[in-house]
């Protein structure tokens, strides 16, 4: 190839260079275009389509996410939103009132600065009484509690008391009464178990204080109160596993218990069903159960004070109130997390293994079917433990941590 050849190719691909990445150039900026306007358009018509779905009517809505799509830097106020949006907004705007979570984040920052902790700095204590509550039913809750019984057993100079033991809740107080006396003498550890028979916190804030007093008076000793909770569908499923076990029936017919089969259903598949009998005969819900030990409580008058409870955000006021006043340890989903804090303050050593926490699945037994998921929705909402766990995850959790990064 000659000289002047070798020009002629270098001339050519010169020139050519800038005009190939020109063409390159409009070809991704024409994609690029195209893409911004069919996301525009997606946009557009998702928030069209949010705004014409929740004109229906609520039977013709069963989408309950039925506006997760709107951006709300383009919300007009035309139509309603949902709660997490209306937050997001009020974020957004800075604003506040009964839609802004700013108010919200107040309230519950202030709550959690308020509440109790243990010292970890000064454990394991010497002495002491550790009252322990919750309403966990199934395999878990039994498996705790004789976790604990066990470790008593294995640990000398200690004891366990259980209400669910005494006869009446008179007798449970006297015995706790009488036994956390003179703890210091001799080191001693007491385990205080309150479920059935035991403390209706809603009135019983009293005894809980009297009893830190008589413990915290002695040398080296310390009154420790712990909740434990579980998310509430995991708590409605426990519940249903306790109460088929219970049955002694076939699957098909433990569903006929709790639901009726709808017109155009099939019994076997369990699909398709009205679980309104279950709903109107739930179990006791952790809000309800925390508060009184039971559920047939619609009013009743708080000490001291002219105002009655009736209403369900009244109740989960009350509850964190006695919860940040009278409780060092507040857990959800815990009661692994409890075994490892009892060890840490008492010092104690472990009885052979650590609890675990047992699954919630049914190989080859009960169907969770969309119906009854929705079923348990419901219960939890009624009996306030959706909102009430809700605010425990807030105060002792830090769930509304993301709200701050916004």
């Amino acid at each position: 190839m000659t000289t002047l050849q070798q020009n002629r190719i270098k001339y050519i691909i010169f020139a050519a260079t800038p005009l190939a990445i020109f063409i390159v150039f409009c070809h991704y900026s024409t994609i690029a275009i195209k893409t911004t306007r069919t996301t525009e358009v997606e946009r557009r018509a998702n928030l069209h389509a949010a705004k014409a779905k929740l004109k229906r009517s609520p039977e013709e809505n069963d989408d309950i996410d039925n506006d997760a799509v709107i951006d709300v830097a383009e919300y007009d106020g035309t139509f309603p939103i949902l709660p997490i949006n209306q937050r997001k907004l009020a974020v957004r705007n800075n604003t506040s009132g009964p839609a802004g979570v700013r108010d919200v984040l107040r309230s519950l920052f202030s709550l959690a600065t308020k509440r109790r902790k243990v010292d970890e700095s000064k454990l394991p204590y010497k002495c002491g009484a550790i009252l322990y509550n919750h309403n966990i039913p199934g395999q878990d809750g039994h498996q705790l509690n004789e976790w604990i019984h066990e470790l008593v057993q294995s640990n000398s100079g200690s004891s366990y008391i259980s209400s669910d033991e005494h006869i009446s809740k008179s007798t449970f107080l006297q015995t706790v009464e009488k036994r956390i006396q003179n703890l210091s003498d001799s080191d001693d550890w007491i385990i205080i178990h309150s479920n059935n028979n035991g403390l209706a916190f809603a009135t019983d804030e009293h005894i809980l204080h009297s009893w830190r007093g008589i413990v915290n008076k002695q040398k080296n000793c310390h009154f420790i109160t712990a909740a434990i909770f579980v998310d509430p569908l995991e708590h409605s499923i426990k519940h249903t596993k306790e109460r088929f076990a219970n049955c002694a029936c076939t699957v098909v017919d433990y569903y006929d218990t709790i639901s009726i089969v709808n017109d155009d259903g099939v019994r076997e598949t369990l699909g398709n069903r009205d679980y309104e009998p279950l709903i109107s005969n739930a179990w006791i819900g952790q809000l309800d159960h925390f508060l009184f030990k039971s559920d047939n409580v619609t009013v009743i008058e708080i000490p001291h004070t002219e105002r009655e409870i009736s209403l369900t955000k009244n109740k989960i006021k009350m509850a964190m109130n006695v919860l940040i006043d009278h409780f060092d340890i507040v857990l959800v989903d815990g009661n692994v997390h409890f075994s490892d804090e009892l060890l840490k303050i008492t010092g104690w050593s472990t009885v052979g293994h650590h609890l675990e926490k047992t699954p919630v699945s049914d190989k080859g037994g009960l169907l969770y079917t969309k119906e009854l998921i929705s079923a348990f929705g419901k219960i939890s909402t009624k009996n306030g433990d959706a909102d009430f766990i809700d605010a425990v995850n807030h105060v002792y959790h830090n769930s509304l941590e993301y709200l701050v990064m916004q």
